[in-house]
């Protein structure tokens, strides 16, 4: 019974262990820190998803208005474009202008090259909207992507957190059980060993019974003999 208990006492103590092992490297991942600040990036990268699709909205809108406004300044450079040309078709061939028409052509012209001006700046704009929208969409790939990669770290940390608490659970019964199982060991181990006493105890009674059984026998016959003597 000594072996077992002891053998019931090194396993218990061997599960102490694991589970103080099991703890331990719980406090050192810090899985519920880690979490936390998962869980705070996560958002933090949400706000910066949703502000840089709501840039890109905005930016995707503002191409489509200079857009409009690049096709509706063209259509009038070309209007004006044939109003000139058609002024100075009418202008006769060798008779000067009247100032009139002179001021009229002039007019036109000038609004002619503004309007060209504006042209090559919405151009330029355009170009740069394109550009930065560009730009905002491979950032917005980016941080897409790092929001997945996150969700997904976190994902498999819970997992794993949920897997070490089933674990120390799992060890926790298992640890309770083999202290019942102890108990009832020792239990055991005394009903045995007063077992054991009792029949050493009993042994010893049954050879003294005998010796004085014998003594019995010894003094009975040495009764008779005294009283036939005495006969």
């Amino acid at each position: 019974m000594t072996n077992k208990q002891d053998i019931m006492l090194t396993a218990i103590e061997e599960l102490r262990l694991k589970l103080k092992e099991e703890d331990c490297q719980n406090g050192d991942i810090e899985i519920e820190k880690i979490l936390r600040e998962l869980i705070t990036e996560l958002y933090i990268k949400r706000e910066e998803v949703q502000q840089l699709e709501d840039d890109n909205k905005q930016l995707q809108l503002n191409v489509s208005e200079l857009k409009k406004q690049l096709d509706e300044s063209t259509r009038v450079c070309k209007e004006m474009r044939l109003t000139l040309d058609i002024l100075k078709q009418k202008a006769p061939n060798g008779e000067e202008q009247s100032f009139e028409k002179k001021v009229t052509y002039a007019k036109v012209q000038l609004q002619y090259k503004v309007m060209l001006s504006d042209i090559a700046t919405l151009k330029e704009k355009l170009d740069l909207s394109e550009s930065e929208r560009n730009d905002l969409s491979r950032k917005l790939e980016v941080l897409e992507n790092k929001f997945k990669h996150c969700s997904s770290y976190k994902d498999e940390i819970m997992k794993r957190d949920n897997d070490i608490r089933r674990q120390i659970e799992d060890i926790n019964e298992s640890l309770l059980k083999l202290k019942t199982d102890q108990t009832t060991v020792v239990e055991l181990a005394k009903q045995s060993d007063l077992a054991v006493e009792a029949m050493v105890r009993i042994e010893q009674l049954s050879r003294k019974v005998e010796k004085l059984s014998q003594e019995r026998e010894l003094y009975q016959d040495l009764y008779v003999k005294t009283n036939g003597n005495l006969s």
